[in-house]
């Protein structure tokens, strides 16, 4: 179990770093998709403006900004023939518009997360839809450890709901 926390925290680590790359000025975050047992990232994003369009076009207003969210960009990357159970770590928990791009992301089976997003709408509708969402600085919690190990020995992609 050890172990596996670790490679969780390596990836999550990876993940971070990922947000110095974001081209938005207003809030720099990132996502990765990667599977359960930790041993293939499918997918990266940032936030940033839409490829083609001039970095200072990011207006800097929250909400309306300009910017592509991380999570969005990670999963319009992400191959659609994948046949193994995921991950997404995101820095910034997911706004609702996000969320329900997850929920309809068939191979993402859980979240791990950093930062709360300003209200609870995204992690309330992940949850919601059975997919389990945790803090990455409570991946070593107790509470925890019974998610954890379902995700270690997750070896099938959740049913549509």
């Amino acid at each position: 179990m050890n172990r596996y926390i670790d490679k969780l925290e390596c990836l999550v680590g990876m993940g971070r770093s990922l947000s110095t790359l974001s081209t938005c000025k207003r809030s720099r975050t990132s996502a990765m998709i990667f599977t359960t047992n930790c041993t293939h990232i499918h997918s990266i994003g940032y936030n940033g403006v839409p490829s083609g369009v001039s970095n200072d076009a990011c207006t800097e207003v929250e909400g309306e900004c300009g910017c592509v969210h991380a999570e969005i960009n990670a999963i319009a990357k992400l191959d659609r023939c994948i046949t193994e159970p995921c991950l997404l770590y995101t820095r910034t928990m997911t706004c609702i518009q996000c969320a329900s791009l997850v929920v309809n992301t068939w191979c993402i089976v859980g979240v791990v997360w950093d930062n709360p997003y300003r209200n609870n709408n995204g992690l309330e509708l992940i949850l919601r839809h059975h997919i389990p969402a945790v803090k990455s600085n409570d991946l070593r919690l107790e509470n925890r450890q019974g998610i954890i190990q379902n995700w270690m020995k997750n070896d099938t992609l959740r049913q549509r709901r």
